[in-house]
């Protein structure tokens, strides 16, 4: 059994799911918004960790949800982002016919 064989038939194959949908990105952001609210209120809040919290006010916004919010768009601009570049290339294509066909030259 050759496992480096293996290794790359596997780096060959294409992945077979599919790319998520702008709102599941979405909705998963927003779980990751809700998940940082719970965590506030419950481990933070109740155990008093927030005296450890530069910067942390119990029960209003302050920089610590700021930068948890800041993260967690960062992440879903970048998962969203090669979206729209493949889909602005397609449009492109399609535009100019001269990028549709390929010279070996």
């Amino acid at each position: 059994m050759n496992l480096d064989n293996e290794d790359t038939e596997m780096k060959k194959t294409k992945p077979t799911t599919l790319p998520l949908p702008l709102i599941v990105k979405i909705a998963i952001a927003i779980t990751a918004v809700n998940t940082w609210v719970i965590f506030e209120e419950v481990v933070v809040d109740r155990h008093g960790l927030w005296r450890y919290m530069p910067f942390y006010r119990v029960g209003l916004f302050c920089s610590w949800d700021a930068s948890v919010l800041t993260i967690i768009l960062l992440v879903l601009l970048m998962n969203v982002a090669p979206l729209r570049n493949a889909v602005l290339r397609m449009f492109r294509k399609a535009r100019n016919p001269l990028l549709k066909t390929k010279t070996n030259g």
